[in-house]
């Protein structure tokens, strides 16, 4: 099976774009156009 790949957006796009790529691996779908993460 494939590892799945996607790119940031941005430089602050890091993490979401990791947990994308995780959940993705495991079957799951996660979108950015929701705001899942919120800075400090």
């Amino acid at each position: 099976m494939p590892f799945p790949h996607y790119h940031q957006t941005d430089a602050m796009d890091c993490s979401p774009t990791c947990l994308r790529i995780i959940a993705k691996h495991y079957g799951r779908s996660i979108s950015l156009k929701k705001p899942i993460f919120r800075a400090c």
